[in-house]
């Protein structure tokens, strides 16, 4: 019932996203998506996923507490009913939850890597069109999990495909980045260093996740601790490191505050030696045939055990730093200037200028039912060339260089 209700909120909380998006969003903002932010597309992709995914473990639960209170065989064998479709509904739910977890990280790294690096990201469009591919797909390809069930070969082989098609708008998405990262010259600031670090294990979470894509290997490394090295690379690794970035990089927008940067390198050289020390030997174990889900273990893998224990309790030490760099900063409270904010202030940033001016012309067009009215605002736009940036790219001194008015570090917008 516990896991029931927590679906259940999931699903509203992903329909209150895309709800609160399309009635608070401007009209025009709803209909370009090259105005929006990548970690905002991000949110929405992953909201409709939420939506879509969710419903059937819900399903599947309700089912299964059928079976077991009021006597129905859904997936009892004895009664008619199939125990491979738990898995089915189960894993259909459980693959797409993965990519909702990574798509709004992809949306960080897009962000963070803009603004570190002064540039715009390479090929938008294509970033965000490989983001809608890893979630669609992600939808048919729940079978990789199942291939020791006893399904068909030609079903296997088709669960292989589309799994292994995933690693091309994946690897789209490492080449532009790599373009973005091409003679850039960056400051190496730690929310930057957290999404290159994420870069290198989303790679290495690539390579072991396409090994156990194919049929033949995965029946080598099936319910291996291979299995859970690649898990753990994916999400203890990728997904964590992209999240702490984020959260580095939002952090003095959050708090008001600058983090305390002894506690947060500690955080980030601890985490990452521990995901090291914690990984590697779960992939050694996976080749030398050590299950999972097992009580015990020879005494010859007794050592590799002990170095993912302390790979662990160094992960452990790391998050500690992270709650301490926390309330460290709460407690100095050092003062934000823009260039410590992460993202520029509301008043002298683009975002905060196109609400208003969609805002205008939404309302104008409300109200005064004309649709082809064209507000001598929007030449603002065309004159920025607004859809080639971030939000969080034009400055004021740009602002400047465009030839606007500008007064107090404020834009004036006039008449024109």
């Amino acid at each position: 019932m516990g896991v029931l209700l927590v679906l259940n909120s999931s699903i509203i909380s992903g329909a209150n996203f895309l709800v609160t998006y399309r009635y608070l969003s401007t009209l025009n903002n709803r209909k370009m998506r090259d105005t929006r932010a990548f970690f905002t597309e991000g949110i929405l992709v992953a909201s409709w996923m939420m939506i879509a995914a969710n419903p059937m473990l819900v399903i599947a639960i309700i089912m299964l507490l059928s079976d077991r209170h009021w006597q129905t065989s859904f997936f009892d064998y004895s009664g008619g009913g199939d125990t491979v479709m738990f898995q089915h509904m189960f894993w259909f739910f459980g693959h797409p939850e993965v990519y909702i977890i990574m798509i709004p990280v992809f949306g960080f790294t897009n962000t963070i890597m803009s603004y570190y690096l002064k540039k715009r990201i390479s090929a938008r469009a294509s970033l965000l069109y490989s983001m809608y591919t890893i979630a669609f797909l992600g939808f048919f390809v729940w079978g990789h999990h199942m291939y020791m069930v006893g399904l068909a070969h030609t079903t296997r082989m088709l669960f292989s495909t589309l799994t292994v098609m995933i690693s091309v708008p994946a690897a789209t998405k490492l080449m532009h980045w790599c373009v973005t990262l091409a003679n850039s010259a960056f400051t190496m600031e730690l929310p930057f260093l957290f999404i290159l670090t994420f870069i290198f294990f989303f790679v290495s979470g690539g390579i072991s996740g396409m090994c156990v894509a194919h049929t033949g290997m995965d029946i080598l490394f099936h319910d291996t601790f291979y299995v859970i090295g690649h898990f753990h690379v994916m999400l203890a690794g990728a997904a964590m490191f992209g999240s702490f970035g984020a959260f580095y990089f939002y952090f003095p927008a959050i708090f008001g505050v600058k983090y305390s940067r002894i506690y947060a390198y500690l955080h980030y050289t601890y985490y990452l030696l521990g995901q090291f020390i914690t990984v590697i030997p779960m992939f050694w174990l996976g080749y030398a045939g050590m299950p999972r889900r097992v009580l015990d273990y020879p005494m010859s893998m007794g050592g590799w055990h002990s170095v993912i224990s302390a790979g662990h309790l160094l992960s452990v030490a790391g998050l500690m730093a992270f709650f301490i760099m926390i309330f460290d900063s709460l407690r100095q409270s050092k003062a934000v200037i823009r260039n410590t904010f992460g993202i520029n202030r509301y008043n002298t940033c683009l975002n905060f200028y196109l609400y208003e001016i969609f805002r205008l012309i939404h309302v104008q067009r409300k109200s005064w039912h004309i649709y082809r009215f064209v507000h001598p605002y929007s030449l603002i736009l065309n004159k920025l060339n607004y859809i080639n940036y971030e939000p969080h790219e034009i400055t004021i001194l740009e602002y400047q260089i465009f030839g606007f008015e500008t007064k107090n570090n404020e834009l004036i917008f006039a008449e024109i």
